[in-house]
Formats: C-alpha cells, sequence, structure tokens
C-alpha cells in the first residue's frame, strides 16, 4: 500500500498544467493488473513523480540510499512508495525488496540506467532490470520521458515551464534463459527507440 499516492496524482494534475504541460501517449499499453517494471530514462529528479502518475496505479519506486538520510524527507519517501537501494555494487537487500514487492502483483518503476543521464553521453544499463523481469517472471513495459531535464536541469534550483512528453511502450516479455545483461541492454534500446 502506497498511502500519499493519489494525493500526489492530483497534486501533479492540478500543477502540470502551469509548470510541465503534459502529453501521455500509450497509457493503454499499461497493465490495468498485476505486477510489471515500468522501465523509464532519467534526465531530472521529476522523472519519478511522472512516471507514477502516467501509470496512474500505485507503483514502488527504489531510490538511491543517500536521499534517505533526513527523516523527514525518508518519511515522505516511503509514503510515496519509494525504498532505498544501495548503487554502488549489489544491493540484494533492495532486490528481494523489489522481488517480494513484484510477485505480490505490485508494480515497480525502474531506472535501468541506475542514474540521470543528459544528452547523447553514452551510457548501459544496470542487470538488475534483466534479473528482476526474469526472476519475477513479470513484463516490462518501457517509457520515454522528454522534457523533464528543461523543466528540472541538473544543478537547478528552481522549476522552468516547458513541455513534457511522455510515451509508453508494449510491454516485453521474457526468456528465462535470457542473459540480464543483454535483456537489460534490450529494455534501454527498446526505451531509446520510443
Amino acid at each position: 500500500m502506497i498511502p500519499c499516492y493519489w494525493l500526489a496524482y492530483a497534486v501533479i494534475k492540478i500543477v502540470n498544467p502551469f509548470y510541465f504541460p503534459l502529453t501521455i501517449r500509450g497509457r493503454e499499453n499499461i497493465p490495468v493488473k498485476g505486477a510489471f517494471i515500468a522501465a523509464s530514462n532519467h534526465v531530472s529528479h521529476l522523472d519519478p513523480p511522472l512516471v507514477s502518475y502516467a501509470v496512474r496505479r500505485p507503483i514502488y519506486h527504489i531510490a538511491k540510499k543517500s536521499l534517505f538520510k533526513n527523516k523527514a524527507f525518508a518519511l515522505l519517501l516511503y509514503s510515496l512508495g519509494s525504498f532505498p537501494i544501495e548503487r554502488e555494487g549489489s544491493d540484494v537487500s533492495a532486490m528481494r525488496s523489489c522481488l517480494r514487492k513484484l510477485k505480490k502483483g505490485e508494480p515497480l518503476a525502474l531506472f535501468p540506467t541506475g542514474t540521470r543521464v543528459v544528452g547523447d553521453a553514452e551510457v548501459t544499463a544496470k542487470a538488475g532490470v534483466g534479473f528482476l523481469a526474469v526472476k519475477a517472471g513479470v513484463p516490462v513495459v518501457p517509457v520515454k520521458i522528454s522534457g523533464t531535464d528543461m523543466v528540472m536541469p541538473k544543478g537547478a534550483k528552481g522549476i522552468h515551464k516547458h513541455p513534457v512528453t511522455i510515451i509508453i511502450g508494449q510491454p516485453i516479455h521474457f526468456s528465462k534463459q535470457d542473459n540480464y545483461d543483454q535483456i537489460a541492454a534490450q529494455i534501454l534500446q527498446k526505451i531509446n527507440s520510443l
């Protein structure tokens, strides 16, 4: 259960016309029930709440552990469905938490690059998204966000008005025989092609 999901949804619905007019395409590709992984590109701190908004279902997120240092902010993150992950190395505890959520039928949002990537920087996807897709046996829904890097540029103190587009692709299913790194690369390629 995500206590503040619908409150956050309502806030975004109210403010988006003024700060980041949204165009969302492909919402029909979101499974109406059951677990799935929404795998998105990541260019701004605004991306996690907008993925949640686009999905229109309570969805869990993992966030870097350092964001949970402040107790008040950590409480807010937990209430919005986020839980911590150690980005360096493999965080077995966080992976187990992700698997538990997926096996209980809860959707999960992931950013396969593991961090924000702006511009044409060469990046590779983390194998974790492939591992979770195979181990949980759930579809991966690719999501591409554009424009949020102009609304909240890296290092910026405030918000700049700019339109945002979110494209949601068709669910992808993977076989248990597929290699995790190859799956992750395929997912990232699919996101980039949307």
